[in-house]
């Protein structure tokens, strides 16, 4: 029989140009549809997607959203928190650069776009979400799968309950190999007012079209651990070594327990906590190099504003009680080691670390951010 305008014939998807994956049954039916290639499907489209998007979203656009950064802007994309969703409908490039929308440049559904570009982006999100296997265990908290990022992540745990927010586990993740990925800085972030209670979190690898793998080696069996709030502790020893990756993977983390915790506890077995927790060194070289910088350009969505963002990083009493301030920002920084903090890793406009604000993609702004925090972070040793 003949076919449509963008439906299958042969292994080419008419509308995209993508190569297509046919997949075997093992019933008498001779198999079951093909599937799209999702990085195949990236590919067609990448050059037109670049040509609307990259110059506000490669690192050091003005939209502090670098998920196009090169050389390759595919494995950028996929490891963009809220673009590669099992539900695609729900990615962010579907619900946000739309008309009637705060988005501020170019929009999807623009006239030279809606019927050229958004069908074959509508296409490849489809076809990643299809790709993502069913969660390993649905009666356990998890984190949706993403792809890491290779370099700084932040996962937080507000999805699993609302209580959490704020709340996150951070690492830094790098692929040795095909087949081995390393995380390192293993730790986890409490807020002001929330600890949190880990019992045996599970990292566990989603490849492509195939089934879920937790780690083999189980790092993390046995585990159960009370983390205060207002602490930057490790996650066990902080390193995990995963040797089930596969590239271009996802990744989650399955827990049997995760619940706000309260109480004034010790950190518990395994919960080496790294941040004070209790209070800055030199306030006063806070407030002269470093309060200034974070209220401009931090406190409006650290102040309060954004709630999200507050819970994470509490900024609310910069100006009324700096010492509280100093405290609480001071648990995502490094005295020892300044340039490689998290506020400057995630704030970098070259860099390509998920956070919504990297100075408008002005590096002189951020350099000169860096030089005067670094002076007070220096004075924390």
């Amino acid at each position: 029989m003949s076919t449509q305008p963008g439906q299958l014939s042969g292994g080419t998807d008419t509308t995209t140009g993508a190569s297509m994956t046919t997949t075997t049954g093992s019933g008498g039916g001779g198999g079951s549809a093909p599937k799209a290639d999702p990085k195949a499907l990236f590919a067609a489209l990448e050059s037109d997607f670049v040509a609307a998007c990259a110059s506000c979203h490669e690192p050091g656009g003005v939209a502090d959203r670098p998920f196009l950064a090169p050389p390759d802007r595919y494995q950028s994309v996929i490891s963009w928190p809220g673009i590669i969703t099992k539900d695609s409908t729900q990615s962010l490039l579907l619900t946000y650069p739309k008309s009637g929308s705060a988005h501020t440049g170019k929009n999807l559904d623009a006239a030279d776009l809606k019927d050229t570009l958004l069908p074959k982006i509508t296409a490849w999100l489809k076809a990643e979400g299809a790709a993502i296997a069913d969660p390993i265990n649905e009666m356990k908290p998890s984190i949706a799968p993403v792809a890491p990022i290779m370099g700084f992540n932040a996962i937080y745990l507000t999805p699993l309950d609302p209580k959490l927010e704020g709340v996150a586990i951070t690492f830094n993740a790098n692929a040795l190999t095909d087949h081995t990925l390393e995380l390192t800085d293993v730790q986890v972030h409490t807020t002001t007012k929330t600890g949190v209670h880990i019992v045996h979190p599970l990292f566990v690898i989603y490849p492509k079209n195939q089934e879920p793998d937790p780690d083999p080696v189980d790092n993390f069996s046995g585990f159960d651990s009370y983390f205060d709030p207002n602490t930057s502790s490790d996650l066990g020893q902080g390193t995990v070594l995963l040797d089930n990756w596969v590239p271009e993977a996802k990744l989650s983390i399955v827990f049997e327990v995760v619940e706000p915790y309260t109480a004034g506890g010790t950190g518990g077995a395994g919960g080496t906590t790294t941040g004070t927790g209790g209070g800055c060194k030199d306030v006063a070289e806070f407030m002269t190099s470093a309060q200034p910088k974070f209220q401009s350009s931090c406190f409006g969505c650290h102040g309060g504003a954004n709630a999200m963002a507050n819970a994470a990083v509490d900024m609310s009493k910069l100006s009324s009680d700096p010492a509280a301030a100093c405290a609480q920002i001071l648990n995502r920084v490094k005295p020892a080691d300044a340039p490689n903090s998290q506020i400057f890793i995630t704030t970098d406009p070259s860099g390509t670390a998920a956070h919504p604000f990297k100075f408008g993609g002005n590096q002189g702004s951020f350099d000169s951010f860096k030089t005067s925090v670094s002076t007070w972070i220096t004075a924390e040793q």
